[in-house]
């Protein structure tokens, strides 16, 4: 099975690829009535129309997914590793404590493109 959860903070691209596969391999190895009535068709049905919908060139070679609720702690590791901060910041301390990470998550999501996947919105770059 892939390692993959639908609803995750991360999600890759590959993992959407071998999750599919093995969904199809389900599919073709079942009755068909029996896969179409199971969480499974859903599941397949669902991660296909996300990869169509992403739509990128990129796809093969791993695109990271970014849950909209891990968006603001992702936004800090970027911060982070882009101002070659130690691992061990005190965030809560000053200038820190200070930082709109709201504010700093939602403007570089104006980088990024975002697709729902079974109620959770994730962001990308492709």
């Amino acid at each position: 099975m892939a390692d993959l959860e639908i609803g995750a903070d991360f999600m890759d691209s590959r993992d959407i690829d071998y999750r599919i596969e093995e969904l199809q391999d389900l599919e073709a190895s079942e009755d068909a009535d029996e896969f179409a009535d199971s969480s499974d068709a859903a599941e397949l049905v669902d991660l296909v129309d996300f990869k169509e919908k992403v739509s990128s060139d990129e796809w093969p070679h791993g695109i990271t997914f970014i849950a909209d609720d891990a968006f603001e702690d992702y936004a800090r590791e970027f911060v982070e590793e882009t101002l070659g901060l130690p691992n061990n910041t005190n965030w809560d301390r000053f200038p820190f404590n200070n930082m709109d990470w709201e504010g700093v998550a939602s403007d570089l999501q104006q980088d990024y493109s975002s697709e729902d996947l079974d109620g959770t919105t994730y962001w990308y770059t492709a």
